[in-house]
């Protein structure tokens, strides 16, 4: 802020005052002439027109023109007139006195100016009106006059206000602003220190009544200086003592010097924050009389305010000062008793305050002083004992890194290995050149791993070590778990890699701790044991469902997959009806495959079948053979596996597939002989024996031959196997119509479970056995013709989802009945299900089915029961054509399966 002068502030404020004053009078007074000098104006030219229009009355009635004109002359030399004229109303006028001015416009514009008065009057004779006279008057004659005493008023106050201003000036300097300077002077003096200085006092005034301040503040200063001084070199001498008795005497003594008495005793905190007596500066002070005059109540009460405090006793003034830290918690308290008339000043509260605070930091740091000392020697003693067991836990360390069977090293900054590792590493890798060795070029420049992964490896150990473990866990993927190591002789071995971070208490990685196994020997003996429990799988499912039927199975698959191999070879571009075909034909395979119980090969068709998924939702996808036929050989493969452990392990238990069902047809002979029955009736079993030695199969055959893929398919669903009740019927055909039937009852089944058959919760809390029932009613008609209905107790068709799936695929199905739309399950691609399982949900299996029954002569079609909660209940009722009639059974109805 720029420095302004008082003087100068009060010398300006009072010469503008004047200055303000003087304009005011300049102009009150011009105004004042002025109008005086305008009244006179006009009450001159009012007794001038008075007196003219007397003098004018004979000349215009006699009409005398030359005395008319000698008098306007001589009345117009008056200054103060511009303009005069003379009518008459005869002959106009008789005088102007300058005809510039003449016309009316004219007039009317002096008259209407602030320079100028008009004035008119009539010239009468005997009461008659004889002429007029009309005259401008001018009044810049008197402005001119008023504006000159204006100026010389203001002339003259301006003089005044020069002379006024020096007075003024000098007056202030004297009496203001050089007492003032000198105190500017003496307060920057006393802020440089030099507290000896004098403020002189000239005059009994505000300004000398602000020097004495000042000098009072200097004694002040001077004083707190010297006490500050004195508290200082306390402070320097506590600092010195190391007892607290020692301590107490010395601030005794402090006390007594600055209260000026002998009676000062220090009471020191005891246990349970009682009191102790301690030094006392002589034997003047006694305990008693102070306790006996209620010093010791107002002690307290000191305490408790953590104050100073002083309290009138018969003794004297008691004052107390309390030794208190920060936390307001206190180690003693100071009692000193000086005269009843000693007036206890706030200067010297302050100064004792500062003394108790001075002397609780000094015992504070004493007491720390004490406890650091302690927790030293307590530190001293972790510290061996520590050191001894890290030393044990090193050595404990370096004897499990020489005897761990293990490969470990720990990977500093810089990738480099660090020199401690595992004596196992160096069997691992053949080699002793580890420690210090970048691990890029000792681990993994002879592995198998890509120059991408081992470039993505190296980046993600850069950003890791040094870095925030965040990093380390972002970038876990790249570190390799196992890889192919080719060590210098030669030998090709399997590790395993595992990766741990060591991270400090902020979340660094300081370094990572890798360890290697070398699993070349348990992986050897892992895949032979994965060999082994596979061919025991195999056989299993084998043994399960019997020779007779693995053969039967095993030719229907040969004969399929030479069908999809051969639609291969002889289309070289994609053609929808061959990649439905292929892939309802490895659709309906994989449901026999799970009917059966050979999940190896269900899941090795299932994988087969995935290409041709792809190739029908995706128009664009091209048809490539050596894809298509790679598929197939792995399917081979499986099949193999499976025709290589019947061969060498199962083959006598299926030298004669016909057995079984022979077996079962002699006790049905035995029933029949026991029963009595005339000879006649075994004529029926003669026609089983010759279908039976003909390579026939009959329909009992069938439903037991699926019977293990229910129990499956329902598991996997977590549903309870469904009772399946079924027209016993001696029907039989041969392998191929065989097939076929089984592979549409293994189809509508599995349909039946996943979509139509409700889980156990659900049939409970509708009020149906949790099981399921799947109802088969078998028929023959005109001896050939094989009509099946085949219905279960679900749910029934889901509606809504059935058009949404037309919706997602195109189809307009506004005007589609309940009956268009249940037949829509036969599309191809077609399903409700939202994802794809090993079970549904590729929209195959109903496709499958309608295909089995037109390929072989039969039809089939759906019956609509009735709705529920958006649900129609269905049953299919589908027939075959026998290639050979067979009429000679008989019917029977049984819980079956």
């Amino acid at each position: 802020m720029k420095f302004k002068s008082i003087a100068v502030q009060v010398s300006r404020k009072i010469i503008s005052t004047i200055a303000i004053g003087t304009l005011l009078l300049s102009s009150a007074v011009g105004i004042k002439q002025f109008n005086d000098a305008l009244e006179n104006l006009k009450q001159r030219a009012h007794q001038s027109m008075r007196m003219t229009t007397k003098a004018l009355s004979s000349p215009i009635w006699n009409y005398s023109e030359n005395t008319i004109v000698e008098y306007g002359d001589e009345f117009t030399r008056d200054p103060d007139i511009l303009y005069m004229e003379i009518t008459d109303p005869q002959i106009d006028w008789i005088y102007r006195s300058d005809e510039s001015l003449s016309d009316t416009q004219t007039k009317t514009r002096f008259c209407d100016s602030n320079d100028n008065f008009c004035s008119e009057a009539i010239v009468t004779r005997e009461g008659e009106e004889i002429g007029r006279v009309f005259v401008i008057f001018s009044i810049k004659r008197v402005q001119k006059e008023a504006l000159e005493t204006a100026v010389i008023i203001l002339m003259l106050g301006g003089l005044c206000i020069m002379i006024l201003s020096i007075l003024v000036r000098i007056f202030l300097r004297r009496i203001v602003e050089e007492p003032l300077s000198n105190l500017g002077d003496g307060a920057r003096k006393l802020a440089d220190g030099e507290l000896d200085h004098n403020f002189v006092i000239q005059e009994n005034n505000e300004v000398g009544n602000l020097a004495k301040n000042f000098m009072a503040m200097r004694d002040a200063i001077q004083l707190k200086i010297s006490d500050l001084i004195e508290i200082n070199d306390l402070s320097q001498k506590l600092n010195q003592l190391y007892e607290s008795h020692n301590i107490e005497e010395l601030l005794v003594q402090f006390c007594g010097q600055k209260l000026g008495t002998e009676k000062v005793c220090y009471y020191r905190k005891g246990q349970d924050d009682g009191l102790v007596e301690g030094s006392q500066l002589s034997d003047r002070m006694v305990s008693k009389e102070f306790m006996r005059d209620k010093g010791a109540e107002y002690l307290r009460a000191s305490l408790r305010t953590r104050q100073i405090k002083a309290h009138r006793l018969e003794s004297g003034l008691g004052v107390y000062i309390p030794i208190v830290k920060e936390d307001q918690s206190w180690f003693g308290v100071i009692v000193a008793v000086v005269p009843k008339e000693y007036d206890l000043v706030p200067y010297l509260v302050s100064v004792l305050e500062n003394l108790a605070r001075t002397a609780a930091i000094r015992l504070e740091n004493l007491h720390v002083n004490v406890l650091l000392e302690q927790q030293n020697r307590n530190l001293e003693a972790i510290v061996n004992q520590r050191t001894q067991e890290l030393r044990r836990k090193k050595d404990d360390i370096q004897a499990m890194l020489e005897n761990i069977n293990m490969g470990i090293l720990t990977i500093t900054p810089g990738q480099l290995i660090h020199q401690e590792y595992s004596k196992q590493m160096e069997q691992i890798l053949e080699s002793d050149q580890i420690a210090n060795g970048q691990l890029m070029d000792v681990l993994f420049s002879s592995s198998d791993l890509s120059n991408d992964i081992k470039a993505r490896m190296d980046s993600a150990l850069r950003v890791a070590i040094g870095e925030h473990e965040m990093n380390f866990h972002v970038n876990y993927e790249a570190f390799v778990s196992s890889m192919h190591y080719f060590s210098p002789s030669g030998r090709e071995k399997i590790l395993e890699l595992e990766w741990n971070p060591i991270i400090d208490q902020d979340g660094t990685v300081e370094r990572i701790i890798l360890s290697v196994k070398d699993v070349t020997e348990v992986r050897k003996l892992e895949e032979l044991a994965k060999n082994q429990s596979r061919q025991f799988a195999v056989i299993t499912e084998i043994v399960t469902v019997g020779s007779e039927r693995y053969s039967e199975f095993m030719y229907s698959m040969d004969r399929a997959i030479g069908e999809v191999r051969e639609a291969i070879d002889l289309n070289g571009q994609r053609n929808p009806e061959v990649i439905n075909s292929i892939f309802r034909t490895l659709h309906t395979l994989k449901g026999n495959s799970r009917a059966l119980g050979f999940k190896q090969m269900a899941e090795a068709i299932h994988n087969a079948e995935k290409v041709y998924s792809m190739l029908r939702q995706d128009p664009k996808m091209k048809w490539d053979r050596s894809t298509l036929r790679h598929g197939l050989n792995e399917l081979e493969d499986c099949i193999g596996i499976y025709r290589d452990i019947y061969d060498q392990k199962l083959q006598k238990l299926g030298q004669d597939s016909k057995i079984p069902q022979l077996m079962a047809m002699l006790d049905e002979i035995d029933q029949e002989i026991d029963s009595g029955r005339p000879a006649q009736s075994l004529f029926p079993f003669h026609n089983k024996f010759k279908r039976i030695l003909d390579g026939q199969l009959g329909l009992d055959y069938l439903f037991e031959s699926i019977q293990g893929g229910i129990c499956e398919t329902a598991s996997e669903l977590n549903k309870r196997t469904p009772i399946v009740e079924y027209t016993k019927i001696d029907i039989f055909m041969d392998r191929d119509q065989f097939d076929a039937v089984r592979s549409v009852f293994v189809h509508l089944i599995h349909n039946s479970i996943d979509h139509g058959i409700e889980a156990p919760e659900e049939r409970l809390m509708k009020r149906k056995d949790p099981q399921g029932l799947i109802q088969v009613d078998l028929g023959l008609h005109d001896g050939q013709r094989l009509q099946i209905h085949y219905q279960d107790d679900g749910r029934g068709l889901d509606i809504q989802a059935l058009r949404a799936s037309l919706s997602k695929d195109g189809i307009d199905h506004r005007s589609f009945s309940d009956w268009d739309l249940a037949h829509s399950i036969f599309n191809s691609g077609l399903s409700t299900k939202p994802t794809v399982t090993e079970v549904s949900g590729r929209g195959v299996g109903l496709d499958a089915v309608k295909h089995l029954v037109e390929s072989h002569g039969g039809t089939i079609t759906i019956e609509l029961g009735e709705a529920t909660a958006g649900f129609r209940s269905i049953a299919f009722r589908f027939d075959f054509i026998l290639r050979e009639p067979y009429n000679k059974g008989k019917l029977h109805v049984i819980n079956s399966v």
